[in-house]
């Protein structure tokens, strides 16, 4: 079979050729996109992700300071061996809340690789956290009377 064309005849191996050419650039083109449809969807997801995570850890520093005001204000109120208590305690939680800063800060730089298990080791320490921070009122509760004393 043969094409008649305004410059002559173009044989049907050509044709076979050139259009397969094109098939398969097209596809590359389509592939190619896909995956870059692919990546963004991951980016969004991971962005989403670390959006969420940085939420949870600025609410859990929040927290922090909320408690570390809460504890210094009984400070006035304690025994000495309850002030020391309540001092350490503060102490505790400033550790915590400068590696809540400090993961803040990881957080912006962490690449996919790396985050699932940046995500599962700051969401337990932000678990732990709450938790730890839970059971402080619990332990200074039950020394209520020595706080009230003074």
């Amino acid at each position: 079979m043969k094409f008649i064309t305004n410059n002559g005849v173009i044989k049907m191996e050509r044709v076979k050729i050139i259009s397969t050419v094109i098939i398969f650039l097209f596809m590359g083109l389509l592939i190619t996109s896909c995956k870059d449809a692919s990546e963004n969807a991951n980016n969004l997801m991971y962005g989403n992700e670390k959006l969420e995570l940085t939420d949870r850890i600025n609410n859990t520093i929040n927290r922090i300071d909320e408690k570390i005001g809460e504890l210094e204000n009984r400070l006035d109120k304690a025994t000495e061996e309850t002030a020391e208590k309540i001092n350490d305690q503060v102490d505790k939680l400033k550790e915590r809340r400068e590696k809540l800063r400090a993961d803040l800060k990881d957080l912006k730089d962490e690449s996919d690789d790396t985050w699932e298990n940046f995500k599962s080791d700051v969401e337990k320490a932000i678990n732990d956290t709450e938790e730890w921070i839970n059971n402080i009122d619990v332990d200074f509760n039950n020394d209520t009377e020595s706080i009230n004393k003074k």
